[in-house]
């Protein structure tokens, strides 16, 4: 048993090794990226909680801290959901991205007034006099 091995065993364990190392290479690689992603959004989260800081205690919002917090803010076309005028509004924030979920549902307000003027332009309710 102890001694050379053959040609074929050797080309088979060759083979073996060859296709275990690309597999952990490939691995690898998915760890890595995966990692920069995640010190990315720490660092990034990081920057944002800084940012935040200084504004501890706001009680209205001014045009300095809108911009200083605010990337973008995304206004969708108008849409009517079960009798409801819809808008959808991604606030896209500084070093975080947009928060919330896609549907909104964490950031509706329910209290709102509706506007039948809206609602009749939407096609929601019949127009008033008609």
């Amino acid at each position: 048993m102890f001694g050379r091995l053959s040609d074929e065993r050797y080309a088979a364990m060759s083979a073996n090794y060859e296709a275990e190392m690309t597999e952990l290479k490939t691995h690898y690689t998915e760890i890595q990226t995966q990692l920069s992603a995640y010190v990315r959004k720490a660092r990034s989260a990081k920057e944002f909680a800084d940012l935040v800081e200084r504004y501890t205690n706001i009680t209205e919002v001014t045009a300095e801290i809108l911009h200083t917090l605010v990337e973008k803010i995304v206004v969708h076309e108008k849409e009517v959901v079960d009798g409801q005028i819809i808008m959808r509004v991604d606030i896209h924030y500084r070093f975080i991205g947009k928060v919330g979920s896609m549907d909104g549902e964490n950031l509706q307000t329910p209290g709102l007034r509706r506007n039948a003027k809206l609602l009749a332009e939407a096609g929601a309710i019949a127009a008033a006099g008609a």
